[in-house]
């Protein structure tokens, strides 16, 4: 990697990773779960209201407990990850480095350096970017320690890598 641009530090919290798992979470889920989600459970509290026992409201029943668990399941797991990795640091912190054609992570814990273009998609959010690199692979990207020049010019690498910003 050439000479940074820019240094920037940034420092990660239990609350900012919880609030990144919640973020996580609606992205698995989609407006299109909490729907569902919703009907199944109006529909299923009505035909119990009703005295309705027969099997298929059985099975909505089986739907709503696998559903509900796969809700919490999603969050646990993202969260669980996340606190696992910031245990592990001895300082809650990573460096990001920018240069003309990567950036670079570096914290007591390992470092990678990635062209621009690995990126896929940006989600900002107030307090925090998340950056994926596939369905699977995120960057949680505090933005505490951030000036507004400095997240305009990486949004503006990002987008000219062909990342989609959200």
């Amino acid at each position: 990697m050439q000479a940074p641009e820019r240094v920037v530090t940034l420092r990660y919290t239990e609350p900012l990773l919880r609030r990144a798992a919640w973020a996580l979470w609606r992205r698995a889920v989609g407006w299109w779960g909490g729907l569902g989600y919703l009907l199944l459970t109006v529909c299923l509290g009505y035909e119990l209201v009703r005295g309705d026992r027969s099997w298929e409201t059985g099975a909505m029943g089986t739907a709503f407990v696998m559903a509900t668990a796969f809700g919490i399941a999603v969050y646990r797991v993202q969260l669980g990850r996340s606190l696992a990795k910031l245990r592990r640091m001895q300082e809650p912190a990573a460096t990001f480095e920018m240069s003309g054609d990567s950036f670079r992570v570096v914290s007591d814990t390992g470092s990678f350096e990635l062209p621009w273009n690995t990126i896929s998609e940006l989600w900002r959010l107030p307090e925090l970017w998340l950056l994926f690199s596939s369905r699977r692979y995120y960057m949680t990207f505090p933005l505490a320690a951030v000036d507004a020049q400095t997240q305009q010019l990486i949004l503006e690498r990002f987008r000219s890598a062909g990342a989609k910003i959200i």
